[in-house]
């Protein structure tokens, strides 16, 4: 039977040999489905693939090309869920195919996963927190049993199966593995521990399920693996102790529930808005766990009496817990050198190593990368400059610098134009510290020499200096102006990007996986500054978002250019709600979103986005006549163009 590519979705097959990976470290998660890897794409830069084994003998890379049944069906069903793009789910790209086995790429997401994070005792977990990832998480699952036309039932809800942002946020993904394993004719699943693995997943399953395991999956069986992680949440505990799977099965089927006695405890130990918001936690997670199905309350329920909670905190308390948390867990972005790279093809899902090859360890990829024009619907640049011109001012003291400090800038630009950027920012490192300890810089003279090696095309110099310089801004100014001034480094390096390309398309790669990362990390920087306004906090990580946005558009990464889109905005709308309008950063945000869609022929969309932009600049608060009139002008213009379009 032919097979026809999936509708309504923006899922591709990916070449197993674009996608790289550390044979030493690249593996970051299991489970029932196979392993988890991280890797490297050209384009997409960090990400994630859930590599599944199949057995069936030596045809089974054939019935990856032939079979529908096998991944169309699959990616049709993953393609609803990206389609709809809701923000709790994770983001999945497409699949890739290995001689055993079959790969899902999806987005990678640095802050673990659920089960990890609770279990961590060396992190001060508020009750607040707590509560709002319980709330993303009730959201993915009922986005997903309300799907239009698909509704769909995840069968695995655990709290490996909950990813976390950076930013903690909680992100619902594995869900599909079971209908993959059937639709492969597989009759085994090859672990590391399979039994292990097993015991763990009867912790979350429904009494009834257990009971009979054939049973259809239905959304009560979601509800009551929810009303597990509730508990966990709450006790930072696993719900059971080690005990052998029979006994457990058979003590889960008769009734028995984890022990409550932690929370008992908990509530003992709070006060006023916390120690409430346990006791309805308790509760909920009494009723999503009742043994009886017909009695346990649909998701949507739970989540919006959870939401209420969320929505009487403190939002201050909840982005200082964030803070914590991540300056406890230490993210930091580790990035293997460029010579231990492999191709993911090289790694074996049924022995779960990577074997190499004589041919190369790392052989060349090539990537055929989207056009770089930045047209809009209305043939001229959306894009506002969000940022004055710099200042003239004199260069600083090191310029006159010594041939140390000259061979390390030339050691960095040599590493960034080979590729070698985890070195490059080993060098940078070290340059500061020699700038710091030679001469009385200032950060505002180290960003206009930035500047200067802009004009003069010396790009991976100017890169350079407006990384030190965000670092200096940090240690000589205050933490609300330090929070700008590190923005305007963002700002700057999206400029040095807009050079560069315009100079040498071939710099793409150097913008794509050196430049962005660095304004992400300036975002990060921002994140963790201590003692700076909420809200002067919230807008100037919107304002690098919106960096990032303009540089991935630079590169043509549209999918990631909108996730990251949509990201500020639900930053700016979960701090400031409504009012989110009156930040210039917001109307930007919405009207780049609009002009995504209109090159990615979406254009009922792009109106909408358009139009949501022109109410919200109408109300913005932080910006003169004159940038309104322009913004106004340009934005109308779209929304006119993308009209006359539909109309055609």
């Amino acid at each position: 039977m032919a097979s026809a590519q999936p509708s309504q979705s923006n899922l591709r097959e990916f070449d197993a040999d674009d996608i790289l990976c550390d044979p030493k470290s690249s593996i970051v998660g299991s489970g029932s489905f196979g392993v988890v890897l991280v890797g490297k794409h050209k384009s997409l830069n960090k990400l994630a693939v859930k590599v599944m084994e199949c057995h069936g003998g030596e045809q089974t890379k054939e019935r990856f090309k032939d079979t529908p049944d096998f991944v169309y069906s699959v990616m049709e069903e993953l393609g609803k869920l990206q389609t709809a793009q809701t923000e709790h789910v994770v983001r999945t790209y497409g699949w890739l195919t290995l001689s055993c086995g079959m790969g899902i790429v999806m987005q990678y997401y640095e802050g673990g996963n659920l089960r990890d994070f609770l279990l961590n005792n060396r992190i001060t977990k508020g009750i607040p927190l707590r509560l709002r990832q319980l709330v993303e998480t009730a959201d993915g699952i009922a986005f997903i049993h309300n799907l239009p036309g698909h509704k769909l039932v995840h069968n695995d809800i655990k709290p490996e199966n909950i990813l976390l942002t950076r930013d903690l946020h909680a992100k619902l993904t594995d869900f599909g593995s079971a209908k993959l394993a059937a639709t492969t004719g597989s009759t085994t699943v090859r672990l590391p521990a399979a039994r292990e693995m097993i015991q763990f997943t009867a912790l979350y399953t429904a009494p009834e399920k257990l009971k009979k395991v054939t049973l259809r999956p239905k959304k009560e069986h979601d509800v009551y693996g929810y009303g597990l992680v509730i508990h966990m949440s709450l006790t930072c505990e696993e719900p059971y102790p080690p005990t052998e799977i029979n006994t457990l099965t058979n003590a889960i089927i008769n009734g028995e529930r984890p022990d409550c006695d932690a929370i008992d405890d908990l509530k003992a130990s709070l006060e006023n808005n916390d120690k409430g918001a346990v006791e309805v936690m308790e509760e909920e997670m009494k009723r999503c766990w009742e043994h009886d199905p017909t009695k346990r309350p649909d998701i949507t329920e739970v989540r919006d009496k959870f939401q209420s909670l969320v929505d009487a905190q403190n939002p201050a308390a909840i982005l200082e817990q964030v803070t914590n948390c991540v300056r406890q867990m230490d993210l930091k972005v580790k990035r293997p050198p460029e010579n231990q790279l492999v191709p993911i093809r090289q790694f074996s899902p049924r022995d779960q190593t990577f074997v190499t090859t004589q041919e190369s360890s790392r052989p060349a990829v090539n990537i055929d990368l989207p056009s770089t024009s930045r047209d809009t619907p209305a043939g001229q640049s959306s894009r506002p400059q969000l940022m004055e011109a710099a200042h003239d001012v004199t260069s600083p003291h090191q310029q006159d610098r010594s041939n140390e400090n000259s061979k390390w800038v030339q050691k960095y630009s040599d590493s960034v134009k080979r590729g070698k950027y985890n070195e490059a920012n080993l060098i940078k490192q070290q340059l500061s510290r020699l700038i710091e300890g030679q001469v009385k810089t200032t950060a505002k003279e180290l960003k206009t020499f930035a500047v200067k090696l802009q004009n003069a095309e010396k790009f991976t110099e100017s890169i350079l200096f407006c990384h030190i310089a965000s670092d200096f801004y940090e240690k000589q100014q205050s933490p609300d102006d330090a929070a700008r001034s590190v923005t305007d480094c963002a700002c700057q390096l999206h400029e040095t990007n807009k050079s560069m390309m315009n100079s040498d398309v071939t710099n793409k790669s150097i913008v794509g996986d050196h430049v962005i990362p660095l304004i992400a990390d300036m975002r990060h920087q921002i994140q963790t500054l201590p003692q700076v306004d909420d809200k002067i906090r919230c807008v100037w990580e919107a304002q690098c978002l919106c960096y990032i946005d303009h540089s991935l558009d630079l590169i043509g990464s549209h999918q990631r250019e909108e996730e990251t889109i949509r990201d500020g905005i639900s930053l700016l709308k979960r701090k400031f709600g409504d009012d989110a309008a009156k930040y210039l950063v917001y109307g930007h945000l919405l009207n780049n979103l609009g002009v995504v869609c209109a090159k990615t022929s979406r254009d009922e969309e792009a109106v909408k986005y358009f139009t949501e932009a022109i109410e919200a600049r109408r109300k913005s608060e932080d910006s003169t006549e004159e940038q309104l009139k322009q913004d106004m002008e340009k934005w109308q213009n779209n929304l006119r163009i993308v009209n006359e379009r539909l109309e055609q």
